[in-house]
């Protein structure tokens, strides 16, 4: 394949793709301009950016399925859970031998109210932030997706009637505390909130939390 390719010289093209100067540029700019982000860019917003893959290999890895996509010169990891119908997003983007800053490690920031048919229900809203958004009409599917205290709400007229992410943490009755060793103490655990008909997994920062300690 190297062979192949070398004689197509330094600024060799195929139909359909673009060399690689021409997408290592485009996802560069992609990613200085915050169009690419980590858990919300989709296989084909890269396609759009840097043509058609020279490879594209999706494979099994526990309970994950991984698409990866491979350019002359960069390439793109994808991820989705296998039990979910959520799509592939974007894990990792390397230039070279160099990982982008796509933000990883970083809160993940949803721009649209179509990025929310990105989140899977194994993580949920946890480390989210959803203030730019208006969930006023999103009230079922707020009800199924798990919260933490690193979630970034919108302003109260923004939420679903009723909703009040809040407002369970503050009620004693409302909050089992665990941590992993079943008790409670000041590093932190997972709260169980009931709101509603609901029970959801909160996981908190480290402190106390007022609630019923099991």
């Amino acid at each position: 394949m190297a062979v192949f390719l070398a004689a197509f010289g330094p600024s060799w093209k195929l139909p359909g793709r673009t060399g690689p100067d021409d997408a290592a540029a485009a996802v560069r700019k992609a990613v200085a301009e915050g169009t690419i982000a980590y858990k919300l860019t989709e296989p084909e917003e890269i396609e759009a950016l840097a043509g058609k893959p020279l490879d594209r290999k999706e494979h099994a890895d526990g309970g994950m399925l991984i698409l990866q996509m491979t350019y002359p010169g960069c390439s793109a990891v994808f991820g989705r859970f296998r039990n979910e119908d959520t799509p592939f997003t974007l894990l990792r983007l390397r230039v070279g031998q160099k990982d982008l800053d796509i933000g990883a490690g970083r809160p993940v920031v949803l721009r649209s109210n179509g990025d929310l048919k990105k989140i899977d229900r194994f993580f949920g809203l946890q480390g989210v932030s959803l203030a730019g958004l208006d969930l006023s009409a999103e009230k079922a599917l707020l009800d199924r997706m798990s919260f933490d205290t690193l979630t970034v709400w919108p302003a109260k007229g923004r939420l679903p009637d009723g909703f009040d992410p809040a407002g369970p943490a503050l009620d004693p009755g409302a909050v089992r505390v665990h941590d992993s060793g079943g008790e409670y103490d000041e590093t932190g655990g997972i709260a169980f909130i009931r709101a509603g008909d609901h029970v959801r997994p909160f996981r908190l920062r480290p402190g106390p939390y007022p609630g019923r300690r099991r």
